[in-house]
């Protein structure tokens, strides 16, 4: 989250949102960071007051998104983090079937030329 917000622009401190519900933030772009850990179901009516406050074009990281998940409004990209220790992290980007899928398969290849870093992902056969 926080390097993302730096990419956009922010400068403030970026913390969770952990006892907050949400934090909003301004840079480039409107960026929020939605813990929802604690919200107990969809209807909960945190969730719609919350959505109601972000812009449309907002960027909007939901962290623990299972119990509102069919609440959220249509995702371009959900971004999934696996920790595979404490110093290695597994990042999944997994767009809709929008235009921003062949962006991100640029971004990937990119990354992997520059960086050297060939590792496949979880079920592809190439690796284990």
């Amino acid at each position: 989250m926080r390097g993302a917000a730096r990419g956009l622009g922010v400068e403030e401190p970026v913390t969770s949102p952990t006892f907050t519900l949400a934090n909003r933030y301004l840079g480039e772009r409107e960026l929020a960071h939605i813990d929802a850990w604690r919200l107990a179901a969809p209807d909960d009516e945190d969730l719609a007051v919350l959505l109601a406050s972000f812009g449309d074009d907002a960027v909007v990281f939901v962290e623990w998104p299972e119990a509102i998940a069919a609440e959220l409004p249509p995702t371009t990209v959900r971004v999934e983090l696996d920790h595979r220790s404490p110093a290695q992290r597994l990042v999944r980007f997994v767009p809709d079937e929008s235009p921003i899928r062949s962006a991100i398969a640029r971004l990937i290849a990119d990354s992997r030329a520059r960086y050297g870093r060939s590792e496949s992902e979880p079920g592809d056969p190439r690796g284990s």
